[in-house]
C-alpha cells in the first residue's frame, strides 16, 4: 500500500471535519453493515488531522508557496506509518513533530528511522496483544508490537534484562515467555526471588530454587552450577569442532532466569553480591555460543545491583510501563515516555519498539494447550 499525502489546508478543525463529512458518513454506514469497528477509523481520522496540523505549525511556504515539508502516512494493521521531511535549519523539528502528534492523539509513538532523506515513525493504534507464542532453537516471541508477534533472536541477542516496578507487567511478561519455552522442553533453571507467581509450577522447570531469606550461598551454588554446565558444554563442542549450539542438532538452548534479582542482591553482603555478579558476568559473556541464556527480571537496574558491564552484555533490554525516571536512561541511555501497564519499550539490537503483552495468569493455559495439542 503506497503512502498518502497528508493536505495541509490552513483551515479550523471544525472546517476540516465537514469536509470530511461526507466520507465519515459512508465509513459510519459501511461499518455498521460489515459490523466492523468504527472506533478504528475515527481515531485514524483524528490523527491525520493532527498530522495535517502538525504540518502548519512545523512547516512553512516560501514565496512561491512552496512548503518545505512533506508528510504523508500508510495504513498499517495496528499503526499509522508517518513518513516525513522538514527542510529545515532546527534540527529538533523532527522530534517536536513527533511529540506533538502523540500529545494530541493520545497514542504511543516508535521511534524514527531515516532513509533516503525522511525519517519515518509508528503511530500505534489500540490493539490486543496475540495470546499465540512462538519458539524455536534461534527464535522467541516476547509480546506483539504494532508489526506483529515480536520475536526476540537470542541466538543473534542473547540474554535478557526485564524491569519494571511492582504491577507493571513482568510476572505477565514472565508466565507468557517461560509458556513458550517449556511448550519446546527447553532446559529452564529458576531462581524465584518472591516464592510467589512461580512457586506452584516448581515441577516445570528442571531446577528451581525458592529464594529463602539469606540463604544466599544456596543462590551462588545455581548460579554456579549454570556456568559450570555451560563451560561442560564449550569444552564438548571443541571436542566436536563447532563453535555454536546450532551447527549440532542434538543441542538445545538452555535459560537461567532469575526473578526479582534486587530482591536477592539487595540482601546480600558486599562480598557476596560481587562473586554473584561475577558469575553472571561469565555467563552472559560466554554463554552465546553455547546457547546458555539468562534472563534476569528487576523493578530497577541500579549498578549497585548489576553492574554497567554487566547489564551491557545483555542484548535485549526491556523496560515495562512507567518506571523511575533514571530507568530508561539506565537501560537505554535516552529519555522516553512511560507506556500504560502491560506495554513495554524493547530495545533489542539497536533499534527501539514499543511491545505489548498478552494477558497471561500463569503457567496452566500452556498445560493445557500441551494437554491439547
Amino acid at each position: 500500500m503506497p503512502y498518502k499525502k497528508i493536505l495541509y489546508y490552513q483551515i479550523t478543525n471544525a472546517l476540516w471535519y465537514v469536509m470530511q463529512s461526507p466520507f465519515i458518513l459512508l465509513r459510519y454506514i459501511w461499518c455498521k453493515l460489515r459490523k466492523q469497528p468504527y472506533d478504528r477509523y475515527k481515531r485514524i481520522l483524528n490523527i491525520r488531522n493532527e498530522l495535517r496540523k502538525a504540518c502548519g505549525v512545523y512547516g512553512k511556504q516560501d514565496k512561491d508557496k512552496n512548503w518545505n515539508i512533506v508528510c504523508s502516512y500508510k495504513l498499517k494493521p495496528r499503526s499509522v506509518s508517518v513518513k516525513l521531511r522538514i527542510d529545515s535549519k532546527n534540527d529538533t523539528d523532527y522530534e517536536k513533530f513527533k511529540a506533538d502528534i502523540q500529545k494530541y492523539t493520545g497514542c504511543t509513538t516508535g521511534e524514527y528511522h531515516f532513509k533516503n532523506g525522511f525519517g519515518y515513525f509508528d503511530v500505534i493504534l489500540p490493539y490486543e496483544p496475540d495470546k499465540k507464542y512462538e519458539c524455536d532453537r534461534t527464535m522467541l516471541s516476547i509480546g506483539t508490537a504494532s508489526e506483529g508477534v515480536y520475536m526476540w533472536n537470542y541466538k543473534m541477542y542473547p540474554h535478557a534484562l526485564i524491569v519494571g516496578d511492582t504491577g507493571q507487567g513482568k510476572s505477565t511478561t514472565m508466565f507468557y515467555i517461560i509458556s513458550a519455552l517449556l511448550s519446546q522442553s527447553f532446559e529452564v533453571w529458576m531462581i524465584d526471588g518472591k516464592k510467589v507467581d512461580f512457586y506452584k509450577y516448581q515441577s516445570e522447570f528442571d531446577y528451581y530454587l525458592p529464594y529463602e531469606s539469606e540463604k544466599f550461598d544456596l543462590v551462588i551454588e545455581m548460579i554456579e552450577s549454570f556456568k559450570n554446565a555451560m563451560d561442560a558444554r564449550l569444552d564438548m563442542m571443541a571436542e566436536m569442532g563447532i563453535n555454536n549450539y546450532t551447527q549440532s542438532p542434538d543441542l538445545s538452548p538452555v535459560f537461567l532466569i532469575i526473578e526479582e534479582w534486587l530482591v536477592i542482591a539487595d540482601e546480600m553482603p558486599k562480598k557476596k553480591k560481587e562473586e554473584a555478579q561475577k558469575l553472571i558476568g561469565k555467563i552472559v559473556r560466554f554463554g552465546r555460543a553455547a546457547g546458555y541464556n539468562c534472563i534476569v527480571t528487576m523493578q530497577r537496574a541500579d549498578a549497585e545491583f548489576i553492574t554497567t558491564s554487566i547489564r551491557d552484555n545483555f542484548k535485549l533490554k526491556m523496560v515495562l510501563g512507567t518506571p523511575s525516571d533514571t530507568s530508561y536512561d539506565m537501560m537505554f541511555g535516552e529519555s522516553l515516555e512511560g507506556l500504560s501497564i502491560g506495554k513495554a519499550w524493547v530495545k533489542q539490537g539497536h533499534r527501539l519498539t514499543v511491545v505489548t503483552m498478552p494477558e497471561y495468569t500463569g503457567i496452566d493455559e500452556w498445560r493445557g494447550e500441551r494437554e491439547t495439542t
